[in-house]
């Protein structure tokens, strides 16, 4: 069966996981296009047509009777003036009254769902879509109101990528537990997406109501935040519910010459390499450079025989020198080849974090051969198999099957100490580089994930939502 396909994310989305998906549908011989809020130029699959600026249906209903009205305008009585109201005075009433409640909503801490292309959607789509699948709705483009419409007309499979959707306007709650009861004053108003007052009981219970109507299959890079979603006010409109990792390249992100990167990266060929990736890490809250910074100080300080040299890649600063520390920033890696380059480079990736339901950088440095030192946060104890649960409770593999050491999140003395570890150790490092990229290729391949998710859509189109 040929399959016809829209995904609906913002641009940040349609250059990451969706991209890869959209690719993998195309490739198996389906149609594919991505709705977003800015088209990427580079990418030829999407459409930008859920920008705020973007008619709605009301709005492109009256595009639709101004071009029939342009030929009688001067010909037919009152088709000049109808015309002009049309293109001029009914757009700025429509706009201005959707900017005002957008205002409002605002003010009042609602979170904003203003977006009158969303009801325009399947009036924009080149075609008419077997399938939708969601992803992150919010950032700016997307009304969640339109949910049930959209449900019941064409079956959805909802992917989430944090835990917006079911708290009162959060994407990641920190350790808080009052999404599951109605949350109400809120401890952080300004996690991402901050809203200017607490309003998040309203939030909540708007999107409670929201779901009780909905029907769509749920999946998540993790089980953890599956499981999240099946504790949530989602649950009534779960018609199923799986994890299916993100994948990568596995071929573009694959082992190499580790001599060979650190020349052409102008890095010393002796020192100890530890990289960490995260996007933006210096402002990032649900990042943790901080005890990636003082792991590898103190991981410096117990082997004064041997330059270490910290590598921050996502963001710019100044670099450091203290005793045989170095730390360097490179800015953002925007090029996969040289990302790939970067991790090759590495004898070990870091990765320290508040929230993280998925780490694909965690990914790409172990399919490269860098076993991982990570905190054991959310879902990052699925992606990494540890060596040992000394540093936390987590699941223990042996030195055959392990991919690197958990630690407890902001303990910088336990991330030390298993990067000393395993810098001292190069054959029991070797052994978790090996089954760092066994794991790599094995779990999370980008066509494991797309055939997980064709397996998805052909069980979606076979179950019709029950409303």
């Amino acid at each position: 069966m040929r399959l016809a396909r829209v995904q609906i994310c913002d641009i940040a989305g349609a250059m990451g996981t969706p991209a890869r998906i959209s690719m993998g549908v195309r490739a198996a011989g389906h149609e594919d296009v991505v709705a977003v809020k800015t088209r990427d130029a580079d990418r030829a699959h999407s459409v930008a047509i859920l920008a705020p600026d973007e008619p709605g249906r009301l709005e492109w209903r009256l595009q639709q009777l101004r071009e029939r009205l342009r030929p009688l305008a001067g010909r037919v009585p009152g088709a000049g003036r109808l015309y002009h109201y049309i293109t001029h005075t009914a757009p700025q009433r429509l706009g201005g009254r959707t900017a005002a409640r957008r205002a409002t909503d605002r003010t009042n801490g609602h979170e904003d769902l203003e977006y009158p292309a969303t009801w325009n959607l399947l009036n924009r789509l080149p075609w008419k879509p077997d399938l939708l699948h969601l992803h992150n709705l919010h950032g700016g483009y997307f009304d969640l109101r339109a949910l049930p419409w959209l449900t019941r007309t064409i079956p959805t499979v909802l992917t989430l990528h944090d835990a917006w959707l079911f708290s009162g306007h959060c994407a990641y709650s920190m350790g808080c537990e009052r999404w599951k009861t109605g949350c109400g004053q809120c401890p952080d108003l300004t996690i991402y997406p901050a809203i200017e007052r607490d309003a998040t009981a309203y939030n909540w219970e708007r999107k409670r109501r929201i779901f009780a109507r909905s029907r769509f299959h749920v999946t998540a890079p993790s089980q953890y935040l599956v499981d999240m979603a099946q504790e949530s006010i989602l649950k009534p409109a779960i018609l199923s519910a799986r994890a299916i990792p993100n994948g990568i390249d596995v071929d573009l992100f694959s082992p190499g010459e580790r001599g060979k990167a650190r020349v052409r990266l102008g890095l010393p060929s002796g020192a100890a390499i530890l990289v960490f990736v995260a996007s933006n890490f210096l402002k990032n809250r649900f990042k943790d450079w901080p005890t990636v910074r003082k792991a590898a100080e103190i991981a410096a300080s117990r082997m004064p025989d041997r330059r270490v040299l910290l590598i921050g890649i996502g963001d710019s600063a100044r670099d450091e020198t203290q005793g045989n520390l170095e730390v360097r920033h490179a800015g953002t890696v925007k090029d996969q080849t040289s990302l790939a380059m970067w991790y090759r480079s590495a004898d070990l990736c870091l990765h320290a974090a508040h929230g993280e339901s998925f780490c694909v950088a965690i990914l790409e440095g172990r399919a490269c051969g860098a076993p991982t030192v990570a905190t054991a946060v959310d879902g990052i104890p699925e992606q990494v198999r540890s060596l040992t649960d000394r540093y936390t409770p987590c699941p223990m593999y042996g030195s055959d099957e392990a991919t690197g050491i958990l630690t407890a999140s902001g303990d910088a003395e336990a991330m030390a100490d298993a990067c000393v570890t395993l810098l001292r150790d190069d054959a029991l490092r070797m052994r978790l580089s090996a089954n760092a990229v066994r794991d790599a290729r094995d779990r999370f391949s980008n066509e494991r994930m797309v055939q997980a998710y064709l397996s998805l859509y052909e069980e979606a189109l076979q179950s019709p939502p029950d409303l």
